[in-house]
């Protein structure tokens, strides 16, 4: 008697303990020990995160593919460490939010659950600013041996690689290899969110000197819709005639943030689209412009860049393969 009243004892212990331990919030990560490889279930598309306007509460909206019948979400302050968050599961295409700070900025990340322990791949984190912030992150990651590698038509060109860096004026500057005809290319990111390009002099192969240039190619903490100009003077110098001055002026716009781009390098979320309008006044006042329209994804740097010539020429370059340290 008193046997079967220790088991009945631990049976309803273990009984309370599953109720108990069981709710939509899970401070761990649950990874089956016997998951079917990801390439069977689909990730979500066109993920967004969004306050209302009650601000202490937030809306995930995704779109889902027919393979997939339930989502899991992993949640925590920004900057949190996969794995280590909140985990909830919505069998619908949102999750609301509710209980947020209006001072702190959030992370969140998504996967599809398709069957029983068949999982998509993490996706993300699609971040949450405080209310009228937007963090800065990293769009372009600078570090020695780092290197893009683009193609036009199918064709690879040669890689951008980081080869050293150094310091002018207190600031740290990435060079990259030099490639034949074009200038040597130098970046830098200030705590900001600023993102600098800057061009050193060089000779076009064709007799002409041209000046170099510096400016500012993102800012990675400003909403859709806002912009920025940089202006300069290029001096072109060809033997025998004298040196020609241009203004030039580049009006940037951030045109979209958090969006989805595929290229052949693979699929990225949380891209920012900077649209680079730059006009040129030559000594004799006629004027040229372009449009230059760059791509950049989070933590892997740029992924697209369209560039659009005055007479309609369009070249679009496409990231095929990147190597970050």
């Amino acid at each position: 008697m008193i046997l079967k009243k220790m088991q009945l004892f631990r049976w309803l212990f273990l009984l309370v303990s599953v109720v108990f331990f069981s709710c939509e919030d899970e401070p761990v990560d649950p990874q089956p020990k016997n998951i079917v490889s990801t390439l069977e279930c689909s990730v979500p598309s066109n993920v967004t995160i969004t306050r209302s306007t009650d601000t202490s509460m937030a809306t995930l909206l995704w779109e889902s593919s027919p393979d997939q019948h339930s989502w899991q979400i992993q949640y925590g302050s920004y900057g949190f460490v996969l794995g280590s968050g909140t985990n909830v599961y919505s069998t619908a295409t949102s999750k609301i939010f509710i209980g947020l700070q209006e001072t702190a900025g959030y992370d969140f990340y998504i996967r599809s659950i398709c069957s029983e322990n068949v999982f998509s791949e993490w996706i993300g984190p699609y971040t949450l600013s405080p209310v009228g912030v937007i963090l800065t992150s990293n769009y372009w990651p600078m570090a020695q041996q780092n290197q893009w590698v683009f193609s036009i038509d199918n064709i690879n060109q040669a890689p951008w690689k980081i080869v050293t860096s150094e310091t002018i004026s207190g600031n740290t500057y990435y060079t990259y290899q030099s490639i034949d005809g074009k200038p040597v290319m130098k970046t830098r990111k200030t705590d900001a969110g600023e993102y600098y390009l800057k061009y050193e002099n060089y000779s076009d192969g064709l007799g002409q000197e041209i000046t170099g240039n510096e400016t500012i190619v993102l800012k990675d903490n400003l909403p859709v819709g806002s912009s920025w100009t940089d202006s300069y003077i290029e001096t072109v110098t060809q033997t025998g005639l004298p040196p020609e001055d241009s203004n030039v002026e580049i009006v940037s716009s951030i045109i979209a943030r958090d969006a989805t781009l595929t290229v052949p390098g693979g699929s990225f979320t949380n891209v920012i689209v900077v649209k680079r309008v730059k006009t040129v006044t030559a000594a004799d006042l006629s004027v040229s412009t372009s449009t230059t329209t760059y791509y950049f994804a989070k933590d892997h740097g740029p992924i697209q860049i369209k560039t659009e010539a005055e007479d309609g020429t369009v070249t679009l370059e496409k990231l095929t393969a990147h190597i970050l340290y």
